[in-house]
């Protein structure tokens, strides 16, 4: 942990929602203080925290960096997020993968529906595009 990094956490602490929030959006702001403010704030599970971390797992700016922010949704209603947790399942990093299929690993409820079709039928394609074909095993 840099002193930089140890010197922003109560700081952060100070801030109200709208400010985290705020900060959480920044591009400015480093990557550490934002998976720092992206956990904190999806702790209170505020539906504004919800879209914000959206937004930043679909910005490609942070491709290789939002595995935290999947990881965050998982404090909301993982319906939410089904369409896209399986998205980031077929086409995210290892770690978001994972973090994806938490998500959807943690239906209370029975699914079912246009919804669900729709995304099986990309498992479906997906599988259909990366399976191999194995001669003489």
């Amino acid at each position: 942990m840099t002193a930089t990094h140890s010197l922003v956490n109560p700081m952060l602490k100070k801030l109200d929602i709208e400010e985290k929030l705020s900060l959480l959006r920044d591009p400015k702001i480093n990557i550490l203080t934002k998976y720092q403010l992206a956990i904190t704030l999806s702790d209170t599970k505020n539906e504004r925290v919800y879209y914000a971390l959206c937004e930043l797992i679909n910005d490609n700016a942070y491709l290789n960096k939002r595995g935290t922010f999947v990881h965050c949704l998982r404090n909301y209603p993982p319906e939410k997020s089904f369409d896209l947790a399986v998205d980031l399942i077929l086409n995210g990093n290892f770690e978001v993968s994972h973090e994806a299929f938490e998500i959807i690993d943690h239906f209370e409820n029975k699914i079912e529906g246009e919804k669900v079709k729709l995304n099986y039928n990309k498992l479906i394609g997906f599988y259909n595009s990366h399976k191999t074909v194995r001669v003489g095993v």
